[in-house]
């Protein structure tokens, strides 16, 4: 077992303190969500055991050695070949969406779900392999497992192999939670013969020897810096080079698949890509900001690493023209006498709304062409309906044909959300926001929000709000661009 200098090791840059076989300890924002998670991860897998056990459907968690709670935001489950696709179905009539199936990648179903605001991920496997390329006999580790806490797992030296393989074969690196599983393992009697002949069949076997080597340097190693172990490219390309030796050899069929895959993918990943903007749009008030930044922190468990812009004009030019008195706070009374200059002359405002398309335009498609050009995903934190409000609330009489205009030249997002909170809850979360201002603002928008944006309603809790923004989000984005 784990010494107690083991115990409270820490990964520096998310402040994750890990306890080996117990609770994982609250300690700032970020384990406190991983906490929560943990907990609904834990309750997935018993019920999922349950199910199991009833349907008779032989199983076994991978990478998870007498881990029933550990941080983490997926769950890996290997189940018999002849019951996978009633696994997968029974999943399906439970809520949960496919992500990437078969065809993205051969032997592996990862599914997704939207609980209590936060995102799971399961990886259903009928073969131990990553990229569609087998690495060890799943026959043979499911007649090993063991069971644990009612829940059944690998023998130790079978996923004492899982886990060196996915750190040598699709991970590139050891994290600190794998790292302290595998220094636990190495401190109990494995048979190394059975390691040894299980490597060798399938063509691996000189990269066992060398993650001994480096295991054996980490066991005395110092967690300062980055706790996880990194691989050389050199040590990465040798290792899957002497495997398509191996395959060539032994087993032709996956040599090619083996090319693609080590040499090939990892090129054109990034041109199989496409762009995802989303947008949240609404008063002052309606947690546009909180929920944006809610949703990038569920978005990275399933691999989208989003950015959030601000996207509401910044005026430069147009701030030249002090053509408007300045917003009236709280106590005064709003109304659009405020503007009187914007409306009485039309000359001025048109000249207004030409300089506020020019400058806007261009600053919106620069917070927007990463996306375009890198194939990334943004958030936009207020868009053009915002934009458009704001306008909208200045002049008694907005042109029809410069909101076209605006339209016609804006960024088209993927998805676009307007977040719907009553008067008395935005005045709740912005105190110092004019009330006045604030009805005359939700009016606009209920009256400019076009067909396909969707409206949700802001006065749920947080966590039902970002739920229903993130179930939005797997379904029209996630599961109908699965595979790509």
């Amino acid at each position: 077992m784990f010494t107690k200098e083991y115990n409270t090791l820490r990964h520096h840059k998310n402040t994750i303190k890990w306890f080996y076989k117990s609770k994982i300890l609250p300690e700032g924002e970020t384990l406190k969500n991983e906490q929560i998670r943990a907990e609904i991860l834990y309750t997935i897998l018993k019920r999922l055991s349950e199910y199991f056990e009833k349907s008779k459907i032989t199983y076994t968690l991978l990478k998870q050695y007498k881990l029933v709670k550990r941080i983490g935001s997926d769950l890996d489950i290997l189940v018999e070949d002849k019951k996978f696709n009633e696994v997968i179905k029974y999943l399906i009539n439970n809520n949960w969406v496919i992500q990437f199936s078969e065809k993205h990648e051969k032997f592996k179903i990862r599914l997704l779900k939207v609980i209590d605001g936060k995102i799971v991920a399961l990886h259903i496997h009928r073969r131990i392999s990553w990229n569609g390329i087998e690495y060890l006999d799943f026959k043979e580790i499911l007649k090993r497992r063991v069971k644990y806490q009612r829940i059944y797992h690998p023998s130790k030296e079978d996923e004492f192999m899982i886990i060196m393989a996915h750190a040598l074969f699709e991970n590139n690196k050891i994290p600190l939670i794998d790292l302290l599983i595998l220094k636990d393992l190495l401190t109990q009697k494995l048979d190394y013969n059975y390691i040894k002949m299980q490597t060798k069949r399938f063509g691996w076997y000189p990269a066992f020897m060398s993650f001994q080597k480096i295991m054996k340097q980490q066991l005395t190693r110092q967690y300062t810096t980055n706790p996880n172990i990194e691989f050389s490219i050199l040590e990465l390309y040798k290792n899957r080079i002497y495997k398509m030796l191996h395959d060539l050899r032994f087993n032709t069929n996956n040599v090619l698949d083996e090319f693609f895959t080590f040499f090939i993918n990892p090129l054109t990943s990034r041109l199989k890509r496409k762009k995802i903007i989303l947008t949240l749009s609404g008063i002052d008030g309606s947690g546009k900001t909180t929920l944006s930044l809610n949703i990038i922190k569920e978005l990275k468990v399933v691999g989208l690493n989003f950015n959030v812009k601000w996207c509401k004009k910044r005026p430069i030019i147009s701030k030249l023209f002090r053509l408007s008195k300045k917003t009236p706070s709280t106590n005064q009374k709003f109304n659009k006498s405020n503007y009187t200059i914007l409306n009485k002359s039309i000359l001025i405002r048109m000249v207004w709304l030409s300089i506020l398309l020019f400058e806007y335009i261009p600053q919106l498609w620069i917070k927007t062409l990463r996306a375009y050009i890198l194939k990334t995903t943004l958030i936009c934190d207020r868009f053009i309906y915002d934009t458009e409000a704001d306008i909208c609330i200045r002049l008694n009489n907005t042109p029809k044909i410069f909101l076209k205009i605006l339209r016609f030249l804006s960024p088209k997002p993927t998805l676009s959300f307007y977040i719907d909170v009553s008067i008395d809850n935005a005045m709740k979360r912005k105190p110092k926001e004019n009330e006045e201002r604030l009805k005359l603002l939700s009016k606009i928008f209920k009256k400019i929000i076009p067909q396909g944006v969707i409206i949700i309603n802001g006065n749920l809790p947080k966590k039902k709000i970002t739920s229903k923004i993130l179930s939005v989000i797997i379904k029209e984005i996630i599961h109908k661009r699965r595979d790509d």
